[in-house]
């Protein structure tokens, strides 16, 4: 199912649930995992920001500064994709309150 793969993400892990729930409930699936992958980046993002305000860093102005406070803090890495797996909590809570649609 390819959920097992080793260079499988975590946002492509939550699709695939994401998917098959819209599916039974006859919403489209493509845009209900549109919605999962934007959703998990933006919280992802704020989890970032979020962690190095915390942490009490500066204005970080490159990339190689931003990558450098990262790799040297784990912390951040964790509580970012804690953020971002709330990002797919948040779609799938809003779908499984949708009504399913009658097929005729």
């Amino acid at each position: 199912d390819g959920i097992r793969d080793i260079g499988v993400t975590g946002v492509q892990t939550c699709a695939l649930p994401i998917s098959k729930l819209a599916k039974s409930k006859g919403r489209n699936p493509f845009l209900w995992v549109i919605y999962t992958i934007i959703s998990w980046i933006f919280c992802e993002g704020i989890g970032l920001n979020i962690a190095l305000g915390r942490i009490g860093f500066g204005e970080i102005t490159t990339y190689n500064q931003l990558m450098t406070v990262v790799l040297n803090h784990p912390g951040i890495v964790f509580f970012s994709l804690f953020c971002a797996f709330g990002g797919y909590l948040l779609v799938r809570f809003v779908l499984e309150k949708i009504e399913a649609r009658e097929t005729n």
